[in-house]
């Protein structure tokens, strides 16, 4: 019999960038991490047929979709599905991947299914063709580097994942309305990319292993932030022929030599932008720099977001 009532929260996810593209084994690979706010909050419960409300509410019933083929279902269950909290899509902030998990995982959880493995999640969600730190993210939480999928993987292997200090802070940055590339037009991106140098691939994996990982694991906040900012710079560059530079576009390239010019040093952007962020050591700092950072010297507008990490994957209740 279904549950009354299905709540699901889901964190956000942030992408440091990809370790490798364009090769013949599209092999991928990325580092990433969960941050809660912003997030996603989703509530299942009883109804005459199924319906969805909230933001992305269309977005819901898709997933939903495809949720009945994965399960050989004809038609859906009578739920109402109701998005009370969703960041924006296309901000690089994983809001579909999020949305698609959390449709997935809700509804069988609704239902008394056993729950979802995390490759059963992702090809019921139709998520982690490309990158699955978001999928991995929405199961475990905490900081995530995966190596890439092999032909025979389900999706990429989790190759490591350490939780991060909670007192840290990441300060997101973005304009109002602007989004980043997605669907057909980041397909279309990435046949165009020149294929990364293995060269430039090693220089990554060199950062991750022998300066991010071992600096977060000594809750070492100065060394991290300088090597998630230079991981992001490298990775970024193997995408200039379209960004223009290691950021998507030239107002986010000078918006990011504007926050270390204000001596920030943790400074990236998350998948294609055109969110920004600026890792802060506690509260009191994150608090400090997003007072510097509510208009940018062009004039512009910008929303300033306080985010804490989030260490544990969604939380999926039911009672």
């Amino acid at each position: 019999m279904p549950s009354l009532e299905v709540q699901v929260h889901a964190p956000s996810r942030i992408h440091l960038g990809l370790l490798s593209f364009g090769h013949d084994d599209q092999p991928y690979g990325g580092v990433g991490l969960m941050i809660r706010p912003p997030g996603l909050d989703l509530h299942f419960r009883s109804a005459r047929e199924f319906t969805a409300a909230g933001p992305l509410a269309d977005r819901v019933e898709q997933f939903a979709q495809r949720w009945a083929r994965f399960h050989g279902h004809e038609s859906l269950p009578d739920c109402q599905v109701t998005v009370q909290q969703a960041p924006g899509q296309h901000v690089g902030l994983g809001t579909g991947t999020q949305l698609g998990l959390s449709v997935v995982a809700g509804l069988s959880r609704f239902l008394g299914m056993p729950d979802l493995s995390i490759g059963e999640l992702a090809a019921c969600a139709g998520r982690a063709a490309r990158s699955a730190i978001g999928t991995h993210g929405f199961v475990h939480g905490g900081l995530l580097v995966e190596r890439g999928r092999q032909a025979s993987d389900a999706i990429a292997a989790l190759e490591c994942r350490l939780p991060i200090p909670a007192e840290w802070r990441l300060v997101l940055v973005r304009p109002g309305e602007d989004t980043g590339l997605s669907g057909q037009a980041e397909q279309e991106a990435f046949g165009s990319l020149p294929a990364v140098p293995d060269e430039v691939t090693d220089r990554l994996l060199e950062e991750i292993q022998q300066q991010m990982l071992p600096a977060l694991a000594d809750s070492d906040f100065a060394t991290f932030s300088e090597s998630v900012y230079r991981y992001g710079n490298l990775a970024g560059r193997c995408f200039a022929s379209i960004q223009g530079g290691p950021y998507n576009g030239e107002v986010l390239n000078q918006r990011v030599r504007w926050l270390r010019s204000l001596g920030l040093s943790g400074v990236g952007q998350s998948s294609w932008g055109p969110t920004l962020f600026v890792l802060a050591e506690n509260q009191q700092h994150a608090e400090q720099v997003a007072g510097q950072l509510d208009r940018c010297p062009s004039g512009q507008q910008l929303q300033v977001e306080i985010a804490a990490p989030c260490n544990q994957g969604a939380e999926i209740s039911s009672g």
